[in-house]
């Protein structure tokens, strides 16, 4: 029943299910998905503790008559509610807001910094460690260069 209903209901079901959900509904005809109870069915022989002799006496091996009988005679039943198992798969979603009451507006980081040069300076340190740590860059050391310092400016 629970798989049923993760196939019937449009849940935001979680990744792994989700991407299973999704490849039955494109495969195959989700009208055609039915509930067998298990006492009906010979598959579940092999969920509870049984023995070979009941395993050989068992239809396991050809399946249940109705299987070959008409649509209107296989027992099924219709998923009235889903499960609450089938919940446990639901996609979580966590959405957290943080309000401190001193906002840093862009302007104020500034206000550390003596002159507009002092900025320039450390924005474009920070934009040489920027490219410092891409992979396939040339790295930049020593004093900052005079298009260093253009391109900070321009940043700014």
């Amino acid at each position: 029943m629970v798989i049923l209903s993760w196939i019937k209901k449009k849940e935001p079901w979680n990744t792994f299910v989700g991407n299973r959900v999704k490849e039955i509904k494109d495969l195959t005809n989700i009208d055609d998905w039915r509930h067998v109870p298990g006492e009906v069915n010979p598959a579940d022989l092999a969920t509870r503790c049984c023995d070979w002799s009941d395993l050989l006496k068992s239809k396991w091996w050809e399946g249940p008559g109705w299987m070959y009988s008409d649509e209107e005679s296989l027992p099924c039943s219709e998923v009235s509610e889903t499960p609450d198992e089938a919940f446990l798969e639901r996609r979580k979603t966590v959405v957290t807001n943080l309000a401190t009451g001193n906002e840093v507006r862009f302007g104020d980081r500034f206000l550390y910094f003596s002159s507009y040069k002092k900025i320039l300076r450390m924005t474009a340190y920070v934009l040489r460690f920027c490219n410092n740590i891409k992979r396939n860059s040339p790295k930049l050391v020593n004093s900052l260069s005079c298009e260093e310092i253009q391109k900070a400016e321009r940043r700014l």
